[in-house]
């Protein structure tokens, strides 16, 4: 078999002395376990860890458990990265967040190519750089997932000469289409959002360090994008949790109609058997009955 090239990603202990990786390739996530790696002294210990780039083979299971890594060549263990705790955070939540979406991209090569170009680009001396390409994964995950945010013109008119970005309309707005919605709270302008339209639209062989380079020579706009992206991020998962409590609560009244249906009515009504009515007459009645008979009589 030929060796296969991926990065791990996430890694849980498995019994007593091994592990499951999870190693992400441009065809698919491949679950792998890695028998005897909770070793230091083992080989397979090295190849078990979490933000490495392996070339690795592994035997097909038999008996419908998980397949079993054979051979495996560390290609990068991002040296730089782990040497600096800031950007082995930003690293961390990069493979966290890949973990998590894998099921919702369609198209596993570019999950693999951008993750694999980020990680590179942050592997270097140059903290401030390396930061951006942390930026440019995050903004790039969001198109590959379906959700990215208009930076081409107008959310509503198309116009290009645009004056905000708007997180509730997903991109940029122009005055003109401000509606009450869009309060102070939800329009972002500056030269940031310019930086963050590059980073987002521009392909990987112009997102070099030159590039970036430029850009923090100007200002070093990171923190006000990442906190942007977040928010945007946060608001798309409120909207998910609103949708998916609406649907419940349709569910729930779907469910609760259909459980009430009415009782089925029969043509005849019920017979109830008729008792004669009998009639107590008072003791003072009956002796004036008593006397009313003898006169007649």
């Amino acid at each position: 078999m030929d060796l296969i090239e991926g990065i791990v990603i996430n890694q849980i202990k498995y019994q007593e002395n091994s592990k499951i990786i999870y190693v992400l390739t441009k065809d698919s996530l491949k679950s792998l376990l890695v028998k005897s790696s909770c070793n230091f002294n083992s080989k397979n210990y090295s190849y078990s860890q979490e933000l490495q780039k392996l070339n690795f083979g592994y035997n097909e299971s038999k008996k419908n458990t998980f397949d079993i890594l054979t051979s495996a060549s560390i290609i990068e263990t991002y040296r730089f990265i782990k040497n600096n705790y800031d950007l082995l955070t930003l690293a961390v939540d990069m493979l966290k967040k890949t973990y998590q979406t894998f099921e919702h991209v369609n198209n596993c090569t570019n999950l693999y190519e951008l993750l694999s170009f980020c990680l590179d680009k942050m592997n270097c001396e140059n903290i401030i750089i390396s930061k951006y390409y942390y930026l440019i994964f995050k903004l790039k995950l969001l198109y590959l997932l379906g959700i990215g945010p208009n930076f081409k013109g107008c959310t509503k008119c198309l116009k290009k000469e645009v004056d905000y970005f708007s997180i509730i309309d997903g991109g940029l707005i122009c005055k003109e289409c401000l509606t009450n919605e869009n309060n102070n709270k939800d329009l972002y302008k500056g030269d940031y959002i310019t930086v963050m339209k590059l980073l987002y639209l521009g392909k990987f062989e112009v997102l070099s360090y030159e590039f970036i380079e430029s850009i923090v020579n100007i200002n070093d706009y990171f923190d006000s994008i990442n906190s942007l992206i977040n928010k945007y991020y946060q608001n798309l998962m409120t909207e998910k949790i609103l949708k998916k409590t609406k649907i419940n609560s349709m569910a729930k009244v779907i469910a609760t109609a259909n459980s009430d249906k009415p009782e089925r009515k029969t043509d005849k009504p019920e017979e109830k058997s008729a008792k004669p009515v009998v009639k107590k007459e008072s003791p003072k009645m009956f002796n004036q009955n008593q006397e009313l008979k003898r006169t007649v009589d």
